[in-house]
C-alpha cells in the first residue's frame, strides 16, 4: 500500500535492479578484415570494444584491467577509466588503451552503471599482450612515391627476439579504402633476417560471388604487416601491428 501511495503522489521509486553484464565484441579469426574485439592498434596501443547495451538507463562503463602477480598467481585488478555515456567526446562502445606496454599480458573486465548508481555484474575477462612492431623505416615499399609493379615483392625485416609465431599482410586501395587481400603466413625466419612476400592477382569469393582482385596501374596502395602469437583456434592472444607503408603501382 505504501509504495501504492508513492506511485499515485507522482514520486520516483528508486531504481533496485542493475544493470545486465556487459557483453564484448567477439574478437575475429586472424584473417578477417575488418577486425573486431580485443586487439592491437597500429599506434601500439590495445582495442577493446563491447557491445552496446540497449537498456536505457546505462550511464557509465567502467574499466578494469590488471596483470598477473607473480607472487600470489592471482590477477591484481584496479579501475583505469569510466566511459561517460553522456560525454559526446567518448565513444561509447570502445575503449583505447594507451599505456599498455610491449610483453606484458593485461586482463580487462567491464561494469555497466546505470542511471541509479546499480552496477552489473562483472563481463568476462579478456587478455591480450603486445609484441613489438615492425618500424616504417624497414618496410620497402614505404612511400607513395615508391613506383612498383603491379606484382610488387614487399620486404621488412623483423629483430626482437619475442614470440612471434605468424605474420599477416593487409593490402588496401589508398583512396577507396578497398579490401584487396589479408594473408597468414609463417616467417621464413623468426629472428634478424629479412622477409618478402609477394602479391599475386587471384579470384576473391564472397556470397557466392567472384570478384579478380588485381593491382591496377596508376593506382595508389597501402600495406600493414601484423604479428600473431598465442592462438585460441584461429584467434590470436598476443599480437602488434605495424604503421602503414604505401606504393604506386606504375
Amino acid at each position: 500500500m505504501f509504495s501504492f501511495l508513492l506511485l499515485c503522489c507522482g514520486k520516483n521509486v528508486e531504481d533496485a535492479f542493475p544493470p545486465d553484464f556487459p557483453v564484448w565484441v567477439e574478437k575475429s579469426e586472424a584473417t578477417t578484415w575488418p577486425e573486431k574485439g580485443i586487439d592491437a592498434t597500429e599506434t601500439g596501443d590495445i582495442l577493446l570494444q563491447w557491445i552496446l547495451s540497449d537498456e536505457d538507463d546505462i550511464a557509465k562503463y567502467l574499466i578494469f584491467r590488471g596483470v598477473l602477480n607473480d607472487s600470489s598467481l592471482e590477477i591484481d585488478f584496479e579501475k583505469i577509466d569510466i566511459i561517460d555515456l553522456n560525454n559526446p567526446f567518448e565513444s561509447p562502445d570502445q575503449y583505447l588503451d594507451e599505456s599498455a606496454v610491449v610483453n606484458q599480458r593485461y586482463y580487462y573486465y567491464l561494469l555497466a552503471e546505470d542511471s541509479g548508481e546499480n552496477l552489473s555484474d562483472p563481463s568476462d575477462t579478456l587478455d591480450y599482450m603486445l609484441l613489438p612492431s615492425v618500424y616504417p623505416s624497414v618496410m620497402i615499399p614505404s612511400s607513395l612515391n615508391d613506383i612498383v609493379s603491379a606484382t610488387p615483392d614487399l620486404t621488412w625485416s623483423y629483430n626482437y627476439g619475442t614470440a612471434m609465431e605468424d605474420y599477416v599482410i593487409t593490402l588496401l586501395d589508398y583512396d577507396s579504402k578497398e579490401f584487396i587481400v589479408r594473408d597468414w603466413f609463417q616467417p621464413g625466419n623468426y629472428v634478424g633476417s629479412g622477409e618478402d612476400w609477394t602479391f599475386t592477382p587471384y579470384w576473391r569469393v564472397v556470397n557466392g560471388d567472384s570478384t579478380w582482385m588485381e593491382l591496377l596501374s596508376m593506382h595508389r596502395y597501402q600495406w600493414r604487416i601484423d604479428q600473431h602469437a598465442d592462438y585460441e583456434g584461429n584467434i590470436e592472444k598476443t599480437g602488434s601491428e605495424s604503421a602503414w607503408a604505401y606504393f604506386t603501382v606504375e
